[in-house]
C-alpha cells in the first residue's frame, strides 16, 4: 500500500471511530434520560404509597375509635 493509501485508510478508521463514538454519546444520553424517568415514576408510586399507608393508618384508628364507642353502646 502507498503512503496515500495509508492515509486515506486512516483517515476513513477515524471517521467511523468518530461516527461510532457520537452514536454511542446519543445512545448514553437517551437511557440516561430513560433512568431519570423511571426514576421520577418511582419517586411518584412511593409517595403513592406512602399516602395510602397513611391514609390506612388514619382509618385503623378511626375504626378504633368507633369499635370502642360500640363497646361502650352494648355495656
Amino acid at each position: 500500500m502507498s503512503e496515500r493509501d495509508l492515509i486515506q485508510e486512516l483517515k476513513s478508521t477515524i471517521k467511523d471511530l468518530s461516527d461510532e463514538k457520537e452514536d454511542l454519546l446519543k445512545t448514553i444520553k437517551q437511557k440516561e434520560s430513560r433512568i431519570k424517568t423511571v426514576m421520577i415514576k418511582l419517586e411518584h408510586a412511593t409517595h403513592d404509597v406512602e399516602s395510602v399507608g397513611h391514609k390506612i393508618e388514619d382509618q385503623n384508628k378511626e375504626i378504633a375509635k368507633l369499635k370502642e364507642k360500640l363497646k361502650d353502646k352494648n355495656k
